[in-house]
């Protein structure tokens, strides 16, 4: 039988609370370093024969007004830089949209010509009135698909409602 000796038993707890330590501390700053995107949707990666799409269904009764929920769907690079067409769409409650954007449609300037997979940031925002309104609750999901099978390889929705962006007259905090 093999005996330890005290002082291996205090070297052996004091490496790993050490090491805890500064796992809780690596940890904290990651949370604290990288906060939740404005519109809840993240990014995403996409590669050569696949397809990423941006699904949008408003969860919401019919208003009282009768006026239906506008929201824009769009894609950016990691800049922040819009990525092919946005789309403008009114749903009706308990109506959806959607917007695709295969990798092979993404400009060779911004994504290079090697193949490499491109983050890619789906976003959906309030578009028009900015106005939080009755009848109005727009729940986004994004989904990345293989071009020839169909086949969808990620699905994920984070909000149920979108919050309003920033006002972009205000100065950042």
């Amino acid at each position: 039988m093999r005996r330890t000796n005290g002082k291996t038993v205090v070297a052996t707890a004091i490496t790993i609370g050490a090491l805890t330590a500064c796992v809780a501390l690596f940890v904290a700053g990651l949370a604290e370093a990288a906060p939740p995107p404005d519109d809840g949707l993240g990014m995403v990666g996409l590669a050569p024969g696949q397809t990423a799409r941006i699904n949008v269904v408003n969860t919401q009764p019919p208003p009282d007004d009768g006026m239906p929920c506008r929201v824009e769907l769009m894609f950016h690079d990691i800049m922040g830089n819009l990525i092919g067409r946005s789309m403008i769409v009114d749903l009706m409650p308990k109506h959806g949209a959607f917007l695709e954007l295969k990798y092979e449609d993404i400009p060779v300037e911004m994504r290079g010509d090697t193949g490499a997979r491109f983050g890619i940031q789906p976003c959906v925002m309030p578009a028009g009135d900015r106005t939080p309104r009755k009848g109005c609750a727009p729940v986004p999901t994004v989904e990345v698909y293989i071009q020839d099978t169909l086949q969808t390889m990620v699905l994920f929705g984070l909000t149920p409602v979108l919050s309003l962006p920033p006002d972009p007259t205000m100065p950042a905090p």
